[in-house]
């Protein structure tokens, strides 16, 4: 019963993820789109994270760790870098 609902809660995660894809192409200005690829990288989070309790496999939470640093670091710099563009 449990895993039938995690498997539910996946194929919602995933179309809410092609839904943030969506809004990062649709987006007119770049905060639209890294606001979506934001959402994008918390949804996959969810998604790797409900992976690793259907797998009883726990590396895979270490793997949404690293992910979610990396688009900490990568939204820092993105931030930086606009700010440095939009002020020149």
């Amino acid at each position: 019963m449990i895993d039938t609902l995690v498997w539910i809660m996946v194929f919602i995660l995933l179309a809410l993820m092609i839904c943030a894809i969506a809004r990062a192409f649709v987006g007119p200005t770049a905060t639209d789109r890294l606001v979506s690829m934001n959402l994008f990288v918390a949804y996959s989070v969810c998604v790797h994270l409900l992976f690793s309790h259907l797998a009883d496999a726990w590396i895979y939470l270490d793997v949404a760790l690293v992910f979610v640093l990396a688009a900490c670091v990568a939204s820092v710099a993105i931030i930086r870098f606009l700010d440095r563009k939009l002020l020149r």
